[in-house]
């Protein structure tokens, strides 16, 4: 079974929900089938190329892997209908000579909806929510159709699932407002016809293609000795909030010094001196938190995020055994590419889409992934983060 991912943190999302339903999971950065993995979800990272860049990525992997790529395949896509959605699915559907897809990006439990042809979080159209102002993908629409645009030969239509008929062709755009619609678009899935959307549709797919395998190993998310280190890559106003409760529960918070949110050109001694006073902080306290400043820059948000994962090497080259708390997609790849690993297995998740996770070769550093729309688990994790530092702060000068 194989799935295909344009982002890590989705990569991740996916894979901890057919870890939960008790199968052999292997999340990887390109095509390594190792023969053990019942599953295998691969992270093309393409979402923030362009079109044409995606669709050649998307041929080379899907020619790679053959026309029968296990049991079924299924394509993540994001949920809020950023990234290359329909160029990417109609590679698919042409290699593989399949009819249709169903594509269904809502999460309706996480309060991601699609009615009328609209797309609603928590009730309100996206393009009025801090979507709007994505650095990458600014929403400037609600209409899931003007979202996605179109590739020239590859008919989109929106569709209830009592509208569908099994003679559409193309990409089948799905309403749905509840777990139960999404439900009856997974039995709508055949032979013929690609699955692709959401975290939520994945579930319902997954629950009607796959048996249960059995339990999923057991996990244990009490608070280790080992050092914490949040790495925020975003600059949304609830990356700042959460760095503003981060302050109040007493962690030590880092921005991205001046002269590397505003040179475009990378000065490697200047993340070194970030490095050297985060890693002060980190043997005082056992925890801290990194982010980037809400300030006007010239930097790219992929520089950015290259910046942070050369944070991230410099700290995990002192201080190896820890784990890393990173926020965003686009900041997860950069940090797991720089450190050179390319196959992550699950250890558990502390909340939906907030996954930990390590290489799987390695016994540490563990990472926990979150997409960067997603919010962290309830503050009372990030309060037994920083109890079980300072604890742990304690206890060093007793």
């Amino acid at each position: 079974m194989l799935v295909v991912a344009d982002d890590l943190t989705g990569a991740a999302e996916v894979a901890a929900i057919a870890w939960q339903h008790g199968l052999d999971m292997e999340v990887c950065t390109s095509v390594e089938p190792t023969g053990q993995a019942q599953m295998l979800v691969i992270d093309t990272n393409t979402r923030n190329l362009t079109s044409e860049q995606a669709s050649l990525a998307m041929k080379i992997l899907i020619d790679s892997i053959g026309s029968t790529p296990g049991k079924w395949l299924f394509k993540k896509t994001d949920s809020l209908l950023r990234g290359n959605i329909v160029a990417e699915i109609s590679v698919i559907l042409d290699r593989l000579k399949m009819d249709r897809c169903i594509l269904a990006p809502a999460n309706p439990s996480m309060g991601r909806v699609i009615r009328g042809g609209r797309y609603y979080v928590d009730g309100i159209p996206l393009d009025q929510t801090d979507l709007a102002d994505d650095p990458l993908h600014p929403t400037r629409s609600s209409n899931v159709l003007e979202l996605l645009g179109q590739v020239p030969g590859v008919p989109i239509r929106f569709r209830s699932p009592d509208r569908f008929s099994g003679d559409d062709r193309g990409i089948v755009v799905a309403q749905a407002e509840d777990m139960a619609q999404l439900a009856c678009w997974s039995r709508l899935v055949d032979n013929r016809t690609l699955a692709a959307g959401g975290a939520d549709f994945f579930r319902t797919v997954l629950q009607r293609q796959a048996a249960q395998s059995g339990s999923a190993p057991a996990q244990d998310l009490s608070p280790r000795q080992w050092p914490r280190l949040f790495i925020c890559g975003s600059r949304s106003a609830q990356s700042h909030q959460f760095l503003v409760q981060a302050r109040q529960l007493r962690m030590p918070v880092h921005l991205m010094p001046a002269d590397l949110t505003s040179d475009p050109k990378v000065s490697l001694a200047a993340i070194d001196r970030w490095a050297g006073c985060l890693l002060d902080a980190i043997r005082c306290h056992n925890v801290a938190a990194v982010g980037i400043p809400r300030v006007h820059t010239q930097v790219t948000p992929m520089e950015l995020a290259t910046r942070m994962a050369e944070l991230a090497y410099h700290i995990l080259s002192e201080v190896d055994q820890m784990e890393l708390f990173i926020e965003g997609g686009n900041t997860a790849r950069a940090v797991v590419d720089r450190m050179g690993w390319r196959r992550l297995c699950i250890l558990g998740q502390y909340g939906p889409g907030v996954v930990r996770m390590r290489a799987i070769d390695r016994q540490y550093p563990h990472i926990v992934l979150k997409p960067g729309s997603y919010v962290w688990p309830q503050i009372s994790l990030l309060a037994q983060v920083v109890s079980g530092g300072l604890a742990n702060q304690r206890e060093a000068r007793s």
